[in-house]
């Protein structure tokens, strides 16, 4: 299956997992704060994990992974990337049909806009030209998102809304997982000749490398604030800002470290997925976050 279409079904996984978290989510914590998820972190992972709602949400985000890491192995990040950013359509979608969110006309023509740039980044799609980046790059890479994620949360002290902060917190985290991911499909290819999770070697190589564990663990920080974002907002406010962050870090990154190459209809089709991701989240509601009862 080529990397567009691998792209195209990761979205669509993603995109009804979040809808599903989000509704499992609201049941559970109609309203929490980003301490109360430190602090009661077991108890509420007990409690999702009782929400089948939830664990099918949780089912088709880790789904979406897989198909995503397969799509990064065989195309560039700025093909798969733009892509992805369907997940937000889906989740729009997903919110006003099962959860009786309002969007917007606004929220309407980025969704328009987003389906017309995958389009045109499909129509564009090229052949491989990611190369290896350098370990200094990488590390520059990590400590500039580890700045990035820690200055969003901090927005919350000058009176940013709640599913604002967190939803660029997130989407940092989940950017950095998978600028990594892409980072760690090349060493996998380059170890044992290709990069298939039905393959043994595959797995072998994985676990025994270092990007895997940073992309683990930036994928459960990532998760968390973005179930903290849902239990404090809308699924298509949070969603879209998570999404477009989490998909602009990495074509910077592939451009920067991994010496990409875009041709010009790409680079439109890029520019217009961008522009209508930004616009399905321009439209909101600021809500503050509340303390679970104890």
């Amino acid at each position: 299956m080529s990397a567009v279409l691998l792209a195209i079904a990761a979205s669509l996984f993603w995109g009804i997992g979040n809808t599903l978290q989000k509704y499992g989510m609201a049941a559970e914590f109609p309203k929490i704060a980003l301490r109360d998820v430190v602090r009661k972190f077991g108890l509420i992972l007990q409690t999702l994990f009782s929400n089948w709602i939830w664990m099918l949400g949780l089912a088709n985000m880790l789904a979406g992974m897989g198909l995503f890491a397969t799509a990064l192995g065989s195309g560039d990040i700025t093909l798969v990337q733009p892509i992805v950013c369907l997940t937000g359509v889906v989740a729009a979608i997903g919110g006003v049909v099962f959860l009786k969110e309002k969007v917007t006309k606004i929220e309407w023509l980025g969704i328009g806009g987003i389906l017309l740039g995958v389009v045109l980044v499909g129509v564009a799609g090229h052949g491989e030209t990611s190369t290896m980046p350098s370990n200094a790059g990488m590390l520059m890479l990590n400590g500039a998102a580890i700045v990035l994620v820690i200055g969003a949360l901090g927005l919350s002290r000058i009176g940013a809304s709640t599913e604002f902060t967190l939803s660029v917190a997130a989407g940092v985290l989940f950017g950095l997982a998978n600028v990594l991911g892409k980072l760690l499909t090349q060493r996998v290819i380059a170890d044992v000749g290709t990069f298939s999770l039905l393959h043994l070697a595959t797995w072998r190589s994985m676990f025994t490398d270092y990007p895997v564990y940073i992309v683990l663990a930036a994928n459960v920080v990532a998760a968390s604030l973005q179930q903290t974002a849902f239990a404090n907002g809308r699924a298509s406010v949070v969603t879209p800002i998570l999404t477009i962050i989490a998909n602009v870090l990495p074509i910077v990154a592939a451009l920067i470290f991994f010496g990409e190459k875009i041709e010009v209809l790409h680079a439109v089709g890029i520019a217009v997925v961008v522009v209508g991701t930004a616009s399905l989240g321009l439209k909101f509601k600021p809500k503050e976050a509340a303390a679970v009862p104890a």
